[in-house]
């Protein structure tokens, strides 16, 4: 649908060409260049998400540039059968919800069951845990535990944050 009126002109004055739609600009404010080349990059694959992307990408680790984007690149050279295993397992991990390797284990082995795919046999915390990691951007979730009056934070499991596999 198109959001220009027929009658409008632009800053110089030109009529807007008819059926373009308004393109929408996220904030940027904020971003260093690096940031920004890699916003650019991914465009095309998220749209209105990418700036939440590139602000999620952390200097080292399994949130790293290295480590997202092979994930990405992963994601969307799946064959069928992934991907349709990649689909079954987002239905059922919810973005911003904690989740302990072992709810992890149990729905990824559910989701495997279900879709017909060999076990895990070995490693099997490993593995299940390797299948999350590879859908979602991941941050480890504390929770504040006093114990006289002593406050420590205390691993509980891990949070979703963003869906790697770009909407269809």
């Amino acid at each position: 649908m198109n959001n220009l009126n027929n009658d409008a002109t632009n800053a110089n004055g030109s009529s807007p060409v008819i059926g373009a739609e308004p393109k929408s600009t996220p904030n940027l404010d904020g971003l260093n260049y690096l940031q920004k080349q890699r916003y650019d990059y991914l465009y095309n694959i998220y749209q209105d998400d990418t700036a939440t992307l590139v602000r999620l990408i952390e200097g080292r680790g399994r949130n790293s540039w290295v480590k997202v984007n092979e994930k990405i690149t992963t994601l969307d050279q799946a064959k069928h059968s992934d991907q349709n295993y990649h689909d079954a397992l987002y239905d059922n991990f919810e973005v911003n919800a904690v989740y302990t390797s072992a709810e992890i284990m149990g729905i990824v082995g559910d989701v495997r069951r279900d879709n017909e795919l060999k076990p895990y046999i070995s490693r099997l915390r490993a593995n299940c845990e390797a299948d999350f990691f590879s859908l979602f951007i991941v941050h480890d979730a504390y929770e504040d535990v006093t114990l006289n009056n002593v406050t420590t934070s205390q691993f509980i499991g891990y949070k979703p944050v963003f869906k790697l596999k770009a909407d269809d």
